[in-house]
């Protein structure tokens, strides 16, 4: 494949938990679908890159829908954004089910068709919107954002690490990710 620009889907989810119930005011959804790694994430190809930031993507939305960050620690996000991402506030209240999102969307639109490379390092724009959906105890502003990530990738040790979430290229909202403690 030699054109990978457009809105990127992973698609295959593990759905063996059972039928899947979204998430209301009063319950946290049930049996979300789990996304399962694309088989050619760990190549040093294009085609891998891509599957790692998809896979990405989908980890960030199943831990929206569930506050399980298992699939984000398996994925490709570099160390640093790793720990900066699951240290934040928003994380931390899913995890301990104070908060639940009601039917989350990440939707990640790939700019260019190819990535940029440039002495072992790949970037490649995409466009990344958040929606929160309906939200337990979330102010209306941090409920959606759109906004561009020229992700930064390299290939080491059989395997993508991909970073350049906190270091966007702007956005059309003023919501930020809150990842400082108070």
């Amino acid at each position: 494949r030699s054109d990978y620009s457009g809105e990127a889907k992973i698609d295959k989810f593990d759905t063996s938990a059972g039928t899947y119930e979204p998430a209301t005011r009063e319950t946290p959804a049930k049996n979300v679908p789990k996304p399962i790694k694309p088989e050619n994430m760990n190549e040093n190809s294009v085609a891998g890159l891509y599957s790692s930031i998809v896979f990405l993507g989908a980890a960030l939305q199943y831990a929206l829908q569930t506050g399980d960050v298992s699939l984000i620690k398996e994925s490709a996000m570099s160390d640093e954004d790793k720990e900066r991402t699951l240290s934040g506030a928003l994380f931390a209240d899913l995890q301990g089910g104070k908060s639940w999102l009601a039917d989350p969307k990440i939707v990640m639109n790939f700019e260019d068709a190819q990535p940029k490379e440039e002495n072992g390092t790949y970037t490649w724009p995409v466009n990344v919107s958040v929606s929160q959906g309906e939200v337990v105890d979330f102010p209306e502003e941090q409920q959606k954002q759109t906004q561009k990530i020229n992700f930064t990738a390299k290939y080491d040790n059989n395997k993508w690490s991909v970073g350049g979430f906190y270091e966007t290229g702007g956005s059309d909202s003023s919501a930020s990710h809150d990842t400082q403690d108070s």
